[in-house]
């Protein structure tokens, strides 16, 4: 059985459909739409062509004919000047007709084309308003000319990086609340119970409760001190500097305080020639954060050990305890803002007001200002081993040290 017939004999629902599609283009082209505007700039584009092609074959048939006319009437051949007018005629309807045509054909064509070039980009239209709105987690099917690949890839990129950004956003701000509830909670409760006369208000007892208060003094330092490392003040005064002077200077800031804990400190020997250009100073506290780490998880009667390694490109300066260590899983992440694992959450006699957490990212932040690197690793004995890998100065004629700076940073924090 077939359907009710239309008008031209084909089913009626084919009609429909047609009569549908040819609404929804005339919609396109009318509404102003990305899809109408790209046809129409891809159809005046062909018509263009098309009308200067079509113009220079009449200009060029008109001539030739002109001239063919005029040698035949100077010829007295008037008969044939009249047919080849009616030929010349004929040929300019063809020409005009097929003109047409080939106008239509191509709106068709860049109607077509347009539609393949708007559906991407109105999925990038999409997937920016919803990142506007903050759902980052938005992503654009790489579909298309290459182009359009390659920036729908980039806003994919784009918008993992805000997705990304906003996770340690969030974390950030539940750390920092959860690092000033801590002592803000205990300073509280024991002012409350001094002044209800529950706690005599002993020196022990006020002792500390200012132990609180500096825990609270040296978080915001740190906060502090980790936020102006992205401005443009921030700077570093680099120049050349002996690897063995640096981990000595380090070890003799930490000697005293290693031994009221009862840990060992060795410095290993390192060869005079190795050398690094850096900022003395901010390698020093980066040295200064490692060190106190490892004084914080070192048990009493454990060691801590200072050395250098050198490679093809790169000088390491590392500090290896032999405490509790770091689990495989957690050495990723070790150097993130307010990270802490389980071991640096415990308090120990070198560390009885805990770790902020900050002190390994600060290290980290002015690693890479020096184009550097730091790298968490477990050591021989079971303990942590804390490098620091700085790139070799380079040697230019008889041992001269050259200009070295890593790119991008020459004294300039790069984020």
């Amino acid at each position: 059985m077939s359907g009710r017939r239309s008008d031209g004999g084909r089913p009626a629902r084919w009609s429909g459909w047609r009569a549908l599609r040819r609404g929804a283009a005339a919609r396109a082209l009318g509404s102003g739409s990305l899809r109408g505007r790209l046809t129409l700039l891809l159809l005046g584009f062909a018509a263009l062509v098309l009308l200067l092609f079509a113009g220079t074959v009449l200009a060029g048939l008109h001539l030739h004919v002109a001239m063919y006319e005029r040698e035949l009437l100077l010829a007295r051949h008037a008969a044939e000047a009249s047919l080849s007018g009616h030929l010349e005629r004929a040929i300019a309807e063809s020409v005009l007709w097929t003109l047409l045509g080939s106008v239509l054909i191509a709106g068709a064509i860049a109607y077509a084309a347009a539609g393949r070039l708007e559906l991407p980009l109105v999925r990038m239209k999409e997937a920016a308003a919803d990142m506007e709105r903050g759902a980052y987690s938005a992503r654009v099917q790489a579909a298309g000319p290459a182009e359009l690949a390659e920036l729908a890839a980039s806003m994919n990129g784009l918008a993992a990086r805000l997705q990304e950004q906003e996770r340690l956003r969030r974390s950030m701000s539940e750390n920092i609340a959860h690092e000033l509830r801590t002592p803000l909670a205990a300073l509280g409760a024991s002012l409350r119970a001094m002044e209800d006369g529950v706690w005599e208000a002993t020196p022990e007892r006020l002792a500390a409760s200012y132990g609180e208060v500096r825990r609270l003094g040296r978080l915001v330092e740190e906060l502090e001190e980790l936020g102006g490392y992205g401005r443009p003040e921030f700077r570093l005064e680099p120049s050349l500097q002996s690897a063995g002077r640096l981990l000595a200077e380090a070890a003799a800031s930490f000697e005293a305080r290693c031994g009221a804990a009862g840990i060992e400190l060795r410095l290993e020997p390192v060869p005079q020639a190795w050398s690094v250009v850096a900022d003395a100073g901010r390698i020093g506290q980066i040295l200064h954060n490692l060190l106190d780490n490892a004084v914080k998880h070192t048990p009493p009667g454990g060691a801590i050990a200072l050395r250098a390694e050198k490679s093809k490109r790169l000088l390491a300066l590392i500090v290896e305890d032999d405490g509790c260590g770091i689990p495989e899983e957690e050495l990723p992440f070790v150097f993130e803002r307010f990270y802490r694992a389980d071991r640096s959450r415990r308090r120990s006699p070198q560390a009885p007001d805990g770790a902020s957490g900050l002190g390994l990212a600060i290290a980290r932040q002015l690693a890479e200002a020096h184009g550097g690197s730091l790298r968490a690793e477990r050591s021989a004995a079971g303990g942590a081993r804390l490098k620091l890998e700085l790139e070799l100065p380079e040697r230019s004629g008889a041992g001269r040290t050259a200009d070295f700076w890593p790119p991008g940073s020459r004294g300039d924090f790069q984020p």
